[in-house]
């Protein structure tokens, strides 16, 4: 499954992530990102489900499910991650 439809919808309806939206191949960047960059989003395909595959007189075809996950990083300015935990049930509105 291409992410990159969903990377482009959140950097257009998410302005909260200023563009820090990034794919999976991206993921290891997170460790480079300064926390004054945060929040920032990763996208990546988790599963693609395959059900039965289904024929017709002249064709085949087979519907696949697929589950994309969205990871939201966001900086914790305390011990317990409580400020965090608040920033990110906020950015879920946005990304919902």
């Amino acid at each position: 499954m291409r992410v990159s439809s969903t990377i482009k919808a959140l950097r257009e309806r998410c302005p909260s992530f200023k563009n820090r939206v990034f794919g999976a191949i991206e993921w290891t960047s997170l460790s480079a990102l300064n926390p004054a960059d945060y929040p920032a989003a990763y996208v990546f395909t988790v599963s693609e489900n395959p059900k039965d595959l289904q024929r017709t007189e002249n064709w085949y075809y087979q519907e696949i499910t697929a589950t994309i996950a969205v990871v939201i990083a966001v900086p914790s300015s305390d011990l317990r991650g409580q400020d965090a935990g608040d920033l990110i049930e906020d950015l879920k509105e946005e990304v919902f």
